[in-house]
């Protein structure tokens, strides 16, 4: 069974959740896009957490669960950007702190041709946030 329990400082299950993972599993799960009819794609969460919670219960290796589940998130990402006329796509955010899920978001997102592009010199989480608030401010 896949779990800790508890965490004891901010993003530790995701970081836990991405060791574990293997990296050769190219699987996913299902994940469908939800449009709300404001122009925003929400993810509908049920189908995916009903097989990882099937997965759990017939014993499927984490590491096994744990790639599944950034395959998806990366899939569920491309799939939104290619709805959108858009040629350029930012990838920022604490989520991309996530090796593996960075990997397979760009990947994902090569395959519908178009241009992303992320931190490379300036963290992507909060530790970058406030060079994004200057440059907002040097830009009023």
């Amino acid at each position: 069974m896949l779990g800790i329990g508890r965490v004891d400082f901010e993003g530790e299950a995701a970081i836990r959740l991405e060791a574990v993972a293997e990296h050769s599993v190219r699987g996913t799960y299902d994940l469908p896009i939800a449009d709300s009819g404001d122009g925003l794609s929400r993810a509908d969460w049920s189908p995916m957490l009903t097989a990882v919670v099937d997965d759990c219960f017939n014993e499927i290796e984490p590491s096994v669960i744990a790639a599944r589940f950034h395959n998806t998130l990366a899939r569920w990402a491309a799939a939104v950007v290619a709805r959108h006329a858009t040629r350029d796509v930012v990838l920022s955010g604490g989520c991309f702190l996530n090796k593996l899920l960075t990997e397979r978001v760009m990947e994902a997102i090569s395959a519908t041709r178009k241009r992303f592009y992320r931190h490379e010199k300036i963290p992507p989480g909060d530790g970058g946030l406030a060079a994004g608030q200057l440059a907002v401010a040097m830009c009023s």
